[in-house]
């Protein structure tokens, strides 16, 4: 007996056989998939928790199934296992679930899910690519607005007022001047020293503490992107940024964000709403280093928009334009009443 050409024809009837009858049994339009995610937005370094269901619709069953969940390649696998290989019932569902660390700020897709289903000996498969993602939006790290905050505890939060003094005349601690009292004036506010030396009734007055209006300009031109990822010139000027909404919101100051380029890309005003921290992450999370930077066109777009004076703070490596762009912004910006850092 030739055993070779025996089992080479024992091999033949099999897929001559077994083939035609895999695929009317591999029908992977029965499967379900599902995914889920116990958050779709997230602080870089922090962990997302994902789970995947398979259900089986159909009353076949399957003798060996894989299931694999595509993840983003800057996406950290710490716990688990984004695939499972085993077998599945008509009608009955499969899960698993696998955490993943989110150490880059920016937006992400989970998926796709591919299915491959095999015959019992491994002759034959059958594969699926289902084209459903999940969508991540991943903040910037949150890491030193922690540290301040850990901080700001050993010092006086919550201030009724603000915490910059001004040479307005009003409610305050530091002693501004001695005037003529007026009728009207409170008796609380009398110099009784300065009235014994001068037989005149004097008031003193003090400087003010006032809320200042703060509009930052972060600067994301090409330029920005130098550095190593997750430690770009970008990367810290957005960490710079976050520090600087952190310490306004602290001392009640207002404060609002222009990103920019070529042209401004983003435009958060200055106000004291409570979310308006959570949307500036979520611009800072979208931006990426792109462009020429002009610093005039968006000086004058929120000029546009914003007619009152305000301190103006611009975050730039000054590479992506001449420095005579930045003094022709300076110049429209003071020239409108507007303090420049």
């Amino acid at each position: 007996i030739d055993y070779s050409m025996f089992l080479g024809t024992i091999m033949l009837l099999a897929v001559v056989v077994g083939l035609p009858w895999f695929r009317r049994k591999a029908n992977t339009t029965s499967f379900r998939i599902s995914r889920d995610i116990d958050r779709e937005k997230s602080f870089a370094g922090e962990f997302i928790h994902v789970s995947v269901k398979i259900t089986n619709s159909s009353g076949t069953k399957h003798d060996m199934i894989e299931i694999y969940d595509a993840i983003p390649e800057s996406f950290e696998l710490t716990i688990g296992e984004n695939f499972i290989i085993t077998q599945i019932g008509g009608g009955e569902t499969k899960e698993f679930s696998y955490v993943l660390r989110v150490p880059i700020r920016g937006v992400y897709k989970i998926g796709p899910t591919k299915i491959i289903l095999h015959d019992r000996i491994g002759f034959f498969y059958e594969e699926d690519i289902r084209e459903f993602y999940t969508e991540v939006l991943v903040y910037p790290s949150y890491q030193d607005i922690r540290r301040m905050e850990a901080l700001s505890k050993k010092r006086m939060v919550g201030r009724a007022f603000g915490a910059h003094r001004t040479r307005e005349k009003g409610t305050g601690d530091d002693f501004h001047a001695l005037r003529t009292f007026f009728p009207g004036d409170s008796f609380k506010s009398i110099d009784w020293k300065a009235f014994g030396k001068t037989g005149n009734l004097m008031v003193r007055e003090f400087e003010a503490e006032k809320n200042i209006r703060i509009v930052v300009f972060l600067d994301h031109s090409s330029s920005m992107g130098g550095g190593v990822p997750n430690n770009s010139k970008l990367d810290f000027a957005i960490r710079s940024v976050m520090l600087l909404m952190s310490m306004a919101e602290e001392n009640k100051d207002i404060a609002g964000l222009c990103t920019f380029s070529d042209i401004p890309t983003s435009w958060l005003p200055p106000g004291g709403k409570k979310g308006l921290l959570f949307q500036m992450l979520e611009v800072l999370a979208l931006v990426e280093p792109k462009g020429q930077s002009n610093p005039l066109a968006a000086v004058q777009y929120v000029l546009q928009r914003l007619p009152r004076s305000s301190f103006f703070i611009f975050i730039t490596d000054l590479e992506s334009s001449n420095v005579g762009d930045f003094v022709d912004a300076a110049k429209r910006a003071i020239g409108a009443k507007n303090k420049l850092v």
